[in-house]
Parts: C-alpha cells; sequence; structure tokens
C-alpha cells in the first residue's frame, strides 16, 4: 500500500474557509420561557381565569377552587416539558472526544470537532467513527446498534462506507471522511429528534377538533344562561354567576399532554400504550363534554337554571376523571392501536352522556310533579351522575384484575363518602327515604341500559 499522506496545513485551512469543518448542529428547543408561554397563555387557561374573577367579584371563593387544580396541572406541565427538553438536550450519539487524522503524512490526535471534510482518519479496535467517511486501505468489523438498534457486526472493506456513531469491533482501516457536522448520518438522527415539530398526530389533531367545537359553544352558551337566570328568571347576580360559571366549566375540555422518553427498541410499544390508554379513559372526559352541552341547551330551551356549583363538578374532575386517568397512564398496553381516537372516544362516551341526560329529564320532569325543592334534585342529579361516570369507569376496567378492582372499589367509595363529608361544601342536601329510592329506581334503570349496551356493542 502507498504511503497515505492525508490534508496538507493549506488543505486543512481552505476546508475550514468553506466551512467544512465538523462542527456540532446548534440545538433547536424551545426556551424555558416558551415552555411556560406555552402552557400559561392558552385560550382555556383565559376562559378559566375569566371564571374564576366572575366568582372572586360576587365572593363564591368556595367554588375557585377548581382553579388552583388548574394552576397545579399548568405547572405540572411546565415542569414535564422544561425535563423533557432536558432529556432530549443531553442526546448524543457521538461520544468519543478525540480523533486520530493523518495530515501532512503523519498521524497526529486532534479534537472531533477539528476535523474538516476530506480528512483521512485512522481507525482501530474500539474506537467510535466521528464521521461519515469511506474505507481507503483496511478492512474492521463495525457495530452499528446505536444508529439502527440491529447488533449485529458488519463487515467494511475498502470503498465501503462508515456511518458515524458506529463502533469499530475489530481491525484497523483508513479511511476519508465524506460529510462533517450536520451532515453526518449520527448528527441528522439528532437534530431531528431535537427539532421543534409540530404536533401533527391523529390523537392530537382530534382532541384541537374537539377545543375547536367547545371554544365555538362556550361563549354563547354562557351569555344566554346568564342572561336567562339575571334577567327572564331574575334570579340574585350572586346565583347567576355560580350556575353559569358551572355550566361553563364542564364545557371547557382539559388539555392533555404527553411526554415519552424511551430507547429506540420500546418506542412502538410506548406509542401504543398512550394512545391506548388516553382512547380507554377519554370516555370518562367526553361524557362531561357530551351531557354539560346537552344540558346546557336543556336550560335554555326550558328556562331552568343550570343545576349545579363548580365546586361539584371539581369533586367529579379529582375523584372520577383526575384519579382514573393517573392510574391507568401506566398500564402495558401493547395492543394494536385500532380505529380513530375521536370516533372511539365519543362512540364509547355517548351512552353513558344520553343515561345522564335522561336521568336528569325524569328527575326534572318528577321534581315538578311531586313539588321537590331544587336544590334537592341537585343532590338527587348528583348522585346519580357519579354512579353513570362510575359504570365508566368500571368499563374501562375490564377485565379486572387486582389493580383495576382497586381502582374501581376506590373511585365508587371514595366518590360517595366524599359526597358525605362535604356534602355542606358542597351545597348538597339530605333525601328522604322516598327520594332515595327514586335514585335507587334510577340507578339500576342506567345500570340495565349500559349492561345492554355493552353485550349489543360488545364493549369495552
Amino acid at each position: 500500500m502507498d504511503k497515505i499522506h492525508g490534508l496538507s496545513n493549506k488543505e486543512v485551512e481552505e476546508q475550514i474557509q468553506k466551512g467544512n469543518v465538523n462542527t456540532l448542529p446548534k440545538d433547536n428547543l424551545k426556551s424555558n420561557w416558551k415552555i411556560i408561554a406555552d402552557n400559561v397563555f392558552t385560550l382555556f387557561n383565559l376562559y378559566n381565569l375569566i371564571i374564576a374573577i366572575a366568582l372572586i367579584s360576587v365572593k363564591a371563593y368556595t367554588n375557585v377552587f377548581f382553579f388552583a387544580i388548574i394552576a397545579v396541572n399548568v405547572f405540572i406541565g411546565i415542569i414535564q416539558e422544561i425535563h423533557g427538553k432536558n432529556l432530549v438536550k443531553k442526546l448524543s450519539i457521538l461520544n468519543t472526544a478525540k480523533a486520530t487524522v493523518i495530515r501532512n503524512g503523519k498521524e497526529k490526535k486532534i479534537d472531533v470537532e477539528e476535523i474538516v471534510l476530506g480528512d483521512t482518519i485512522v481507525l482501530a479496535q474500539g474506537d467510535q467513527i466521528p464521521s461519515d467517511a469511506q474505507i481507503i486501505s483496511g478492512e474492521i468489523e463495525v457495530n452499528e446498534s446505536l444508529l439502527t438498534g440491529e447488533s449485529d457486526l458488519i463487515l467494511k472493506s475498502e470503498k465501503d462506507t462508515l456511518l458515524s456513531g458506529s463502533y469499530v469491533v475489530s481491525g484497523k482501516c483508513y479511511a476519508k471522511i465524506e460529510k462533517v457536522g450536520e451532515n453526518n448520518f449520527a448528527n441528522r438522527i439528532i437534530s431531528s429528534a431535537k427539532k421543534q415539530k409540530s404536533n401533527n398526530s391523529e390523537l392530537i389533531n382530534s382532541m384541537k377538533k374537539v377545543t375547536r367545537f367547545t371554544s365555538f359553544v362556550i361563549i354563547p352558551f354562557g351569555i344566554i344562561l346568564f342572561i336567562q337566570a339575571y334577567i327572564t328568571r331574575q334570579t340574585d347576580i350572586t346565583q347567576s354567576v355560580i350556575a353559569t360559571a358551572a355550566a361553563l366549566l364542564r364545557n371547557v375540555t382539559k388539555r392533555v399532554s404527553l411526554i415519552n422518553f424511551s430507547v429506540l427498541k420500546d418506542v412502538l410499544m410506548e406509542g401504543r400504550r398512550v394512545v391506548n390508554n388516553i382512547t380507554s379513559v377519554a370516555r370518562i372526559f367526553f361524557i362531561k363534554t357530551i351531557y354539560s352541552i346537552l344540558l346546557s341547551v336543556f336550560c335554555i330551551l326550558t328556562n331552568m337554571e343550570f343545576p349545579f356549583i363548580p365546586i361539584q363538578i371539581t369533586l367529579i374532575d379529582l375523584v372520577i376523571e383526575a384519579y382514573t386517568s393517573f392510574f391507568i397512564s401506566f398500564e402495558r398496553n401493547e395492543k394494536p392501536i385500532k380505529g380513530t381516537f375521536l370516533k372511539t372516544a365519543l362512540t364509547n362516551a355517548l351512552p353513558f352522556a344520553i343515561v345522564i341526560m335522561l336521568n336528569i329529564i325524569v328527575l326534572t320532569v318528577l321534581g315538578n310533579g311531586m313539588g321537590i325543592e331544587q336544590n334537592t334534585l341537585t343532590t338527587m342529579m348528583y348522585l346519580l351522575i357519579g354512579f353513570v361516570s362510575i359504570l365508566a369507569v368500571q368499563e374501562v376496567c375490564m377485565p379486572f384484575n387486582k389493580v383495576h378492582a382497586f381502582l374501581f372499589s376506590t373511585t365508587a367509595v371514595g366518590f360517595y363518602v366524599a359526597t358525605y363529608l362535604f356534602r355542606n361544601l358542597l351545597k348538597l342536601s339530605p333525601l328522604v327515604v322516598e327520594q332515595i329510592g327514586i335514585v335507587v329506581i334510577l340507578a339500576i334503570i342506567s345500570y340495565v341500559i349500559i349492561f345492554i349496551k355493552r353485550k349489543l356493542c360488545k364493549a369495552p
């Protein structure tokens, strides 16, 4: 083999002048302030802030508790995203700091970032290939597992291409650098991972559709309900604000943030886990979205005051929605993803929302006929909403195992214990035997309807 001379000092300087140097690409990640702004300054946070201010203005302080939960949720979202950004920032395939090159006919050690296009590098056992190159002499075995996930050894000989980030397992060779900096294969992988990308998944797009729809209906509903309560029915201003706030809060869909980091071989399974678990628990959130819109329309058409207050909604959010979601999100779920998110979630949620609305309509008719006070009717409605929502939790938990049994039982017991312990805070009235009987009968009918639905649809 003829002696390899490599580049001269003049040729190296020419490549440096042209910018053909193996410098690492700059990060293109969000700043911490950008992350904070994206999480804080959202349309629904604005809605929630306006609702909170309205409640504070009429001194309905206990009903503002929902805003503390939203603030905590935003804070957690910010912390998670910053943590995720820092993890991505640390991503690196190239771990070697030095490389052996031949310049002016002599071997010398230089920093990896000093390599220029056309340099000749010397590679031997244990070396990591610092830049994409082509073998000009010798033979080596390389491991490309960091790039491809495959741990098989690959024999490379003269004129074969070497990818940056690969490791030399055996042999020795001389190779000419063909790509540097951001053009390297390893750096392209890292740059792609670090690049800010728009969320264009079916899951995110579905949530955006729901967000746009609820944004469209929430303001006119709020205005109509307030005018109807305050002017048409001449309800007290405080009660009008509280009822309107409750209606709006039920229509505000919560944003779901997902940050996933996993080793390459687990990405597919992790994606299935996230999508399947979110699709499963989404029915619980969409139940509230659907029946709250239907209930708002019902209240407008019948000139009825919205029956619930914000603090009551907060309890359902915490005990049923958030608690279940937290548990299910950690479940392993490697089943192939079926159907589309929005269609599946709405199909799962619709029967429960319809059953809730039927209960509310029946109780409204019975209340008018039997002279039941509105606060008592609200209590009966609230208990049934909790019951039907717990049936949705039961469906999410199927098939039952020890963890699912614990989740279902603690959700059911927790909700009704909380309604008893905090009945004064929740403004719930005690029920007489006759009223309890009505609630039980409607609960049984609700269960039968859901049971038939499961059999017909082969759910869950």
